[in-house]
């Protein structure tokens, strides 16, 4: 049925040169996955590397209190508890036709009673395309590479049905090459090693506001589009095995009556000749800016906050990594204070947004005061209901229509209400046909405010901790307490024979970030949440050497550190702990051997043992007793900087310089394009390590930082001597005033016996 529509439009699909108008893909059922043979269930602990955590409520997920239901996971937080839940998996394969193979793979049955619980799972391998299942399954090392021509992912019931919200809610599903954003991506592994780094680039995913509205198809309540289909001619082509992350959440009144159910998903694939003669989809991911937090789970999923009931407008803008045409879009934002979503090819200033200050990337604006800095009026008070962004929506109108600016896509907000209460549904989503080059400039505009909600909320994930939040305090209003997201999902033609999968961070600067989030930009982001402009002279030559060597340190001390698992602050505490007693001891060292007489005998022996040269250290000095010990703290202090200056400098030297968090194959494309990317920050060099120019400007620092050290030692030690000198003369004198006084006292003596000799013979013989 499917094959028979997408042929209808797509009727020449292989020979394709130029992509067709943008359309969506079909969607279908899980019912129409055909005939499909499943295997017998196994225990989900088999599944390579698999985690499994069930978390009671949202206050329990925020702060990783959860049951571990993979018995013994390496790395689970320490204190989570165990459950003795089994869960299974089941893997299934339908018929070979001629549009592709369906492979399944189910996992569960989890049993929940609503509370607003999480199941959160990751597994690598999915389908054991890489052989983690066995030699049945496998395909990649036979083959390079295999293609995925359509998917369903969502909950099912036991005899195979979709579960549809309510009571289900997808928080998300995301399929990835390598280890993506699971629990098995390793932040420490890539910053250091290049390797297994965490991947924000999706093969597919789904979200809580993918469930088209219920109106569209009473029968299967909008489920249809749990599946897609790309259409004749069409593939995401895959060269790494595919990895698994996803939470589920039943969102009814605690307590509720259990249900049972499964997760499902599902892939079509072709091989050899089938997957060469389609033609490569691709899909760039956009995410709004963001601040990350270092010790709850909810400020970890690239959300920015608006105020629930009143107008806003937020604005980023970047550009496309690679050249392409739009086949497929999709928008991802909370429905409950959305409004609507726009996304243009063109910059904030040919919008006529230019006159809008965003004094944090992540921090949209009032639109009320986004109105008087574009010199207009309100017009309405707050709440609004959109009647004041309705204003801006007229400015970006009129730009396009006066052909400043290019609008790619309009997503509108949709809700359902069941049961009393608002349910996300699918957005309206009307685009237009899209041809870009590497570099083209997009911006995303997106306004909110719901005159429904409340004016404050107090829910978990508005309150967590962040570097950014030292460096850039009291960024976000504290009227903002409705976490949002306004993400674009943009999948395309490639112009090449090969798809990639990767994913952005928007600034107000196109030229803030690189096209592909890279090693840099996550640096960035952890210590300034998403910058504003592109790396500074102390971000490259500060900043990340520090953050290398530090990460460093942490991967010899806590390996198993993940990018969705609690930050290992307890570990990082503990370092910093025994870096200051090391260095509180190093001090205490220092002052001995600069004031010890006996040092300079073992430091010019073993100079004569080395270099045949003696070592003048002015260390043969007295014991103080009262000197000011503030040019000592600035020798230390020197010379601590730089150690600390080489050590991490030697390490951004060693470690690969060019790393994007895609996965491995995905960075061998960026390094192999080159020259041909036309990027103006993060653009790959080719290179290992460090360049010229890091050597250029790190070696000065360091002998700057070199001389201060030896400035000071020197003066400390002239300081040495001289107080050495001033001692030498105030004991000379102190033992001349001694002798003085001894010869004064000698003389007294001589002279009182001397009057005793002289007054002797005067002395009657009658007294003697």
């Amino acid at each position: 049925m499917c094959s028979s529509i997408l042929l209808a439009i797509f009727p020449s699909a292989v020979a394709v040169t130029h992509a067709p108008p943008v359309t969506n893909f079909v969607d279908f059922a899980a019912s129409e996955l055909g005939d499909i043979k499943c295997g017998p269930e196994q225990d989900y602990e088999s599944l390579m590397d698999a985690h499994l955590i069930h978390y009671t409520s949202d206050e329990k997920y925020d702060k990783f209190d959860g049951y571990d239901l993979v018995k013994d996971y390496a790395k689970r937080p320490r204190d989570m508890a165990s459950s003795d839940e089994k869960p299974k998996t089941v893997r299934c394969v339908g018929e070979d036709k001629e549009e592709g193979t369906w492979h399944v793979q189910r996992i569960g049955p989890f049993r929940s009673t609503g509370g607003n619980d999480w199941w959160q799972f990751t597994w690598l391998d999915m389908f054991g395309f890489d052989g983690s299942l066995g030699n049945e399954y496998q395909i990649l090392g036979a083959e390079e590479s295999y293609g995925m021509t359509g998917h369903w992912t969502g909950p099912i019931t036991s005899d195979g049905k979709p579960i549809p919200l309510p009571p289900l809610h997808i928080h998300h599903i995301h399929l990835t090459q390598g280890a993506g954003l699971s629990w098995s991506s390793d932040f420490l592994d890539c910053s250091i090693d290049g390797k297994n780094c965490p991947d924000g680039g999706m093969i597919y995913a789904h979200h809580g506001d993918k469930q088209k509205l219920d109106k569209d198809d009473p029968r299967l309540l909008g489920l249809h589009a749990f599946g897609e289909d790309y259409g004749q001619g069409w593939a995401k082509k895959l060269y790494e095995p595919i990895s698994c992350t996803g939470e589920i959440n039943d969102l009814r009144p605690a307590g509720s009556p259990e249900i049972e159910w499964w997760y499902q998903s599902a892939v079509r694939i072709v091989r050899g000749k089938k997957n060469k003669d389609v033609a490569p989809l691709s899909m760039h991911y956009l995410y709004n800016p963001f601040e990350i937090g270092i010790n709850t789970q909810f400020s970890r999923f690239g959300c920015y906050r608006v105020h629930p009931s009143h107008d806003t407008v937020h604005v980023y803008t970047g550009r496309m990594p690679y050249g392409g045409e739009l086949i497929h879009p999709d928008a991802h934002m909370h429905m409950s204070a959305a409004q609507q979503m726009y996304l243009f090819s063109g910059s904030p200033e040919d919008l006529g947004l230019g006159a809008l200050a965003f004094d944090y990337t992540w921090v949209p604006l009032n639109t009320v005061e986004a109105l008087r800095a574009m010199g207009l009026t309100p017009a309405a008070s707050e709440p609004a209901g959109g009647a004041n962004n309705q204003k801006i929506v007229d400015v970006l109108s009129r730009s396009v229509s006066e052909g400043r600016a290019y609008q790619v896509c309009h997503a509108k907000a949709n809700r359902v209400k069941l049961d009393g209460r608002s349910w996300d549904r699918a957005s309206s989503l009307e685009c237009n046909p899209w041809s870009f080059e590497s570099g083209t400039q997009y911006t995303s505009v997106a306004f909110n405010g719901n005159p429904d909600l409340p004016d404050m909320r107090d829910a978990p994930g508005i309150y967590y901790n962040a570097i950014s939040q030292l460096t850039r305090p009291s960024s976000i209003p504290k009227e903002f307490t409705f976490t949002q997201h306004a993400h674009w999902f943009l999948t395309y033609a490639s112009t090449d024979q090969y798809s990639k999968y990767t994913w952005a961070l928007g600034s107000q600067d196109p030229d803030a970030i690189t096209p592909i989030v890279s090693k840099a930009d996550l640096y960035r982001l952890l210590v300034w949440g998403t910058p504003r402009h592109g790396p500074t002279f102390f971000d490259t030559f500060v900043l990340f050497p520090l953050l290398n060597l530090a990460l460093a340190l942490l991967k010899l001390f806590h390996p198993t550190f993940t990018w969705f698992s609690p930050w290992p602050l307890r570990t990082a505490f503990w370092l910093i702990v025994a870096l200051f007693v090391a260095m509180l001891a190093a001090f205490y060292a220092f002052l001995w051997a600069i004031r010890n007489p006996t040092v300079n005998l073992a430091v010019n022996r073993l100079s004569l043992n080395t270099i045949g040269k003696r070592i003048s250290l002015g260390a043969d000095l007295p014991d103080k007793t009262h000197y000011p010990i503030g040019l000592e703290i600035m020798s230390y202090l020197s010379l601590a900087a730089t150690c600390i200056a080489v050590f991490a400098a030697a390490v951004t030297i060693i470690v690969p310089g060019d790393i994007y968090l895609v996965s491995d194959f995905g960075q061998e494309l960026i390094q192999e394009a080159g020259e041909e990317l036309n990027w103006s920050t993060g653009k790959p060099s080719g290179r290992y390590g460090v360049n010229a120019s890091f050597v250029l400007v790190a070696l000065p620092m360091i002998l700057g930082l070199g001389a201060v050290a030896f400035w000071c030692l020197r003066n400390t030690i002239r300081a040495e001597v001289a107080r050495r000198r001033l001692s030498e003369r105030i004991h000379a004198a102190m033992a001349f005033k001694s002798l003085r006084d001894l010869i004064g006292a000698i003389e007294e003596e001589d002279e009182e016996m001397e009057e005793s000799i002289e007054c002797a013979p005067m002395l009657s013989s009658k007294d003697v």
